[in-house]
Order: C-alpha cells, then sequence, then structure tokens
C-alpha cells in the first residue's frame, strides 16, 4: 500500500532531478562547445566534432522530455548510453577497484537512468491538463461536424 502511495512521487521526484542536472548539463555544453570538442578529442572519441553536439543535444532535449514525461523511457535509454561510455572513456583509468567505480557519481545516474527505463511515466500535471483539454477539444471539434451533417 505504501510503495503504491511512493512511487509515483519516487519516480517523479527523480524525474525533475535527472532532468535537471542533464538538462543544465546539455546546455552548459552547448555555451562552449569548443572546449567540450577539444576535451572528448583529449579523450580519443572518435569524431568529436559531431559527438560533442550530439551529446549536448542528447542531454538537453533528453532533460526536458524525462522533466515533462515525455519519451522518458527513451531519453533515459540514450542519457544512460552516454553514461556508460563517459566512465568508460573519462573515469575508468581513475577506477582501480568496486569501491572507486560506486563513488563515482556517474554510476549513481546511471542506475537511476536505468530505473527510469522501468518505470511508469507519471506527467507532470501541466501536461496532464494539456492533454485533457486538447481531447476535450478534439470531441467538441467532433460533435460540431456530426451536428452539421
Amino acid at each position: 500500500m505504501i510503495s503504491k502511495a511512493i512511487s509515483p512521487i519516487a519516480e517523479v521526484t527523480t524525474r525533475l532531478l535527472m532532468g535537471w542536472l542533464f538538462c543544465t548539463s546539455g546546455w552548459a555544453k552547448f555555451q562552449n562547445l569548443g572546449a567540450v570538442v577539444s576535451y572528448f578529442e583529449s579523450l580519443n572519441i572518435p569524431f568529436a566534432q559531431w559527438q560533442g553536439p550530439g551529446v549536448a543535444g542528447i542531454e538537453l532535449v533528453g532533460g526536458i522530455f524525462i522533466m515533462l514525461g515525455i519519451f522518458t523511457r527513451l531519453s533515459s535509454l540514450l542519457l544512460a548510453i552516454v553514461m556508460m561510455v563517459a566512465i568508460k572513456m573519462a573515469k575508468w583509468d581513475d577506477i582501480d577497484s568496486l569501491t572507486t567505480l560506486m563513488e563515482t557519481p556517474e554510476v549513481l545516474y546511471l542506475t537511476l537512468l536505468l530505473w527510469l527505463t522501468s518505470t511508469e511515466s507519471y506527467t507532470l500535471p501541466a501536461l496532464t491538463m494539456i492533454r485533457k483539454f486538447r481531447a476535450m477539444w478534439a470531441q467538441t471539434a467532433s460533435a460540431k461536424i456530426s451536428v452539421k451533417n
């Protein structure tokens, strides 16, 4: 009983926090794209000139989608892939034990993103209201068409 009450709160809170984190990270990458590309090149990431804007876009748009509760599973999966690559390319040399691995923030982000791929997607109240309004509008429009016929 308690888990049914807490589950939506946990999921929405996680979505808002993770969405905000990635949205702001993506925005920051776009603000200094040259430095991001240079950093990716220093890590020997192939096609860094395309990977930099690609990662920034996935983070920005994926973060927005996760916060709004639309395309949550797809966005979380794409961001989880970004986190796996980040761990392998940027953090792996610093990891010397399981403890060190578990202490990296990226592993926490990866875990939460993978959890979001398996949860129901509760939309935010504003989106729910927009969807209800659109459905009501569609019903009104179809009723007007049927009255005219």
